[in-house]
């Protein structure tokens, strides 16, 4: 059996978005801002910058920790607002940095099936956690300057150039951080020939970061 929908029902259930900038852009800070019980996924250091907040944490070590949290979240037993993944760049590490210590993937001869399967890994907890209903979830990441069909531009950074095309096409909301000439961090939504990024909310362009504008009004506002 099969149900028929219409959009004109469709609803916001958790919105996902991916925020990719330079290490200090302000990320991690933006974490912050949103409303409700917060919860960061940890796997790199730089929370200092959240000391006058009141935000649960757990650091991920390994990539067994995430699944856990995952199925805890997912069932219920964690219930959360918004769930942060702080980053995408160091879990992608992560991924790799255990397969290479795995008997097999670690042989040099099965060093294509190692990204193969790597890829794999990280698309895979990328679309559990954005599938989670109800919770926004915000996947931070570096950047890094990438060739894309011959055009040198900014991606979310993470290993492997195949992973790391097919990342911005599984979010809905893809926000690049830059700072602009007066330092000014500045949200980017529309993608140019110098970057990547997409709001399929709509959210403006060019959003400048301020106390009253900043990535928790844009959820709210989305929602």
């Amino acid at each position: 059996m099969f149900e028929i929908k219409s959009t004109k029902n469709a609803s916001v259930d958790g919105v996902k978005i991916l925020l990719f900038g330079s290490s200090g852009v302000g990320k991690t800070t933006q974490l912050g801002t949103m409303e409700g019980k917060t919860l960061i996924l940890s796997a790199e250091s730089g929370l200092l910058v959240l000391k006058d907040k009141d935000v649960d944490v757990i650091d991920i070590t390994d990539i067994s920790t995430i699944g856990q949290v995952y199925k805890a979240l997912k069932n219920g037993e964690l219930k959360y607002d918004n769930v942060a993944i702080d980053s995408l760049s160091e879990i992608g590490d992560m991924i790799v940095s255990e397969l290479e210590a795995d008997e097999y993937y670690g042989n040099p001869s099965n060093t294509f099936k190692l990204w193969g399967e790597y890829s794999k890994t990280l698309v895979k907890i990328c679309k559990l956690f954005r599938d989670l209903k109800g919770i926004n979830v915000i996947f931070t990441a570096l950047k890094e300057s990438a060739e894309e069909n011959g055009i040198v531009k900014y991606m979310p950074q993470v290993p492997a150039k195949k992973a790391q095309s097919k990342l911005a096409s599984l979010f809905d909301e893809v926000y690049y951080l830059t700072t602009d000439s007066d330092g000014e961090r500045i949200i980017h939504t529309n993608e140019t020939s110098m970057y990547v990024a997409k709001s399929r909310a709509g959210i403006q362009d060019g959003v400048k970061i301020t106390n009253e504008v900043n990535l928790g009004s844009i959820l709210k506002s989305i929602k």
